[in-house]
């Protein structure tokens, strides 16, 4: 498969014969990596000027799904009814308990991660037969965290498995809990407000101090923070003003 876009003349047998058109190929994923998807594009505009915007368009919905493909934190698996790996995306960042190779394409899932492909095994009939959804965790051996799947059906004897590594959502989890306990126990005040400036939440000791409840009563910041000689639009205006800037 090609690295970078390319273009060339196909022969397609349509029902009302056999048609000679060009297909553009655009490439989606990391280069070098072994792009994991591609967008293809066939010409059947008469228009020159139409069909080089339409390409220029594609192109540009290639690079946007490449870099959302490269974002995902996800490994991302086309599976075929053997579980064997037809073609992969990796995480966003590399894991240690499932690393991944380009030479793990056309292997079966099993011999690339024992405990993960024997899931597989075990759920193909329910995704491949029966056409449902299967979620599951999974712990690699040796490894202490633990990983989500969601394995689908995707096409004709085809299925795509989504492994998310639930560790970082734990520690990111225990972190926010951490954080909560700080702010709920601190004598100091804490408001949270979202971007128009409305409270949300409120710390016990900013409850004590302006009589509000846990999750507000509908007042705005300015209205707490504007003085005898300050009105509230303008502590706004210029609250809003911050907000903009960050």
């Amino acid at each position: 498969r090609p690295d970078d876009s390319v273009k060339e003349k196909v022969a397609l047998r349509t029902r009302d014969g056999q048609r000679v058109t060009e297909v553009t190929y655009c490439p989606v994923g990391r280069k070098g990596e072994g792009r994991a998807l591609g967008i293809y594009l066939f010409n059947t505009l008469a228009d020159r000027k139409a069909m080089e915007a339409a390409r220029a368009k594609i192109a540009e919905l290639s690079a946007k799904a490449g870099a959302l493909l490269n974002a995902v934190p996800d490994l991302l698996l086309l599976l075929d009814r053997e579980c064997r790996i037809v073609d992969f995306s990796p995480p966003s960042k590399p894991w240690e308990g499932m690393p991944v190779s380009p030479d793990s394409k056309g292997l079966p899932a099993r011999e690339v991660w024992p405990a993960f492909g024997s899931l597989l095994d075990r759920t193909a009939s329910r995704v491949f037969d029966e056409r449902k959804s299967v979620s599951a965790t999974f712990r690699p051996a040796g490894d202490a965290g633990s990983y989500l799947l969601s394995f689908s059906p995707f096409g004709e004897g085809q299925a795509l498995a989504v492994v998310r590594n639930q560790s970082g959502l734990r520690r990111l989890e225990e972190s926010e809990a951490q954080l909560r306990t700080a702010v709920e126990a601190t004598g100091d005040m804490v408001l949270f407000a979202d971007a128009k400036g409305v409270i949300r939440e409120a710390n016990p000791a900013a409850r004590r101090r302006f009589g509000i409840g846990a999750e507000g009563d509908g007042r705005g910041l300015a209205q707490l923070l504007c003085g005898r000689d300050e009105s509230a639009e303008a502590v706004q205006a210029e609250l809003s003003e911050v907000l903009r800037s960050e």
